[in-house]
């Protein structure tokens, strides 16, 4: 009787552990497609939850394309839209950066980020993945620039197929 409780308490005591291998995600974004019907303007929608443990972490809506070599204009709600180049395909970019250009504009903490809305159109017929992640700001050293770095997804990933934009 003893081996056999001791057998068991080591079977369940290995399930316990294989269980608690993969940590718990957080999802405290959600990534929202609200373009209208069959137009080519098309909108996504970034709503950020109240939640404690992400509040002082720094966040970004990241994009990637399926296809290389895309141009997207691009723009939050009420603002001018910018061009936009993605070179590669199934490569992660971060917005901050693509729609800053040559302005020098940070990071936001998830408290500043708040929640937001994209527009968007494209030249070509294409599929975008978005998703929004959160980690901590260094300093690049070389290049003086700020990344994210420790950087986690805090949403699930949206994909958008795009037509290419008609006037």
């Amino acid at each position: 009787m003893k081996k056999f409780c001791v057998g068991l308490f080591a079977v369940l005591f290995c399930f316990m552990c294989v269980g608690c291998t993969n940590e718990t995600q957080l999802r405290v974004c959600h990534l929202t497609n609200i373009t209208s019907g069959k137009s080519t303007d098309y909108s996504i929608k970034v709503e950020l939850d109240q939640d404690k443990r992400v509040e002082e972490r720094y966040v970004d809506l990241q994009v990637k394309s399926d296809n290389p070599s895309q141009f997207i204009s691009i723009g939050e709600e009420n603002q001018a839209k910018k061009e936009i180049f993605l070179e590669k395909a199934d490569f992660w970019y971060n917005m901050t950066y693509l729609i800053s250009g040559d302005e020098e504009v940070g990071y936001k903490t998830y408290k500043e980020y708040g929640s937001k809305v994209f527009n968007l159109a494209t030249k070509s017929d294409v599929v975008l993945h978005f998703r929004v992640v959160a980690g901590k700001v260094k300093n690049e050293k070389e290049s003086n620039e700020e990344i994210l770095v420790l950087a986690e997804e805090i949403s699930d990933e949206l994909s958008l197929e795009m037509k290419k934009h008609q006037n």
